[in-house]
């Protein structure tokens, strides 16, 4: 039971959860990280996370930063 009211679904309610990219905003729809033209609704549940591209350029600058390196910024 949650803590927060009003968090639980009522029954027979299904709730969405998105999982977003943190750094460039799209969403992960199946196996596809697709770019979003609305604004997300207020009836669903966001996730964050990296999509693949900005994963990549997140370890990167990561591994630069650990071994004294200057990484280029990654294109969002």
């Amino acid at each position: 039971m949650s803590v927060i009211r009003g968090t639980q679904p009522r029954k027979g309610e299904v709730r969405k959860m998105l999982v977003q990219c943190c750094v460039c905003k799209k969403i992960r729809k199946g196996k596809r990280w697709v770019d979003i033209t609305s604004p997300l609704s207020a009836c669903c549940h966001i996730s964050h996370g990296y999509c693949p591209v900005c994963a990549e350029a997140a370890f990167a600058e990561l591994h630069a930063s650990l071994s004294g390196v200057k990484s280029a910024s990654p294109a969002a």
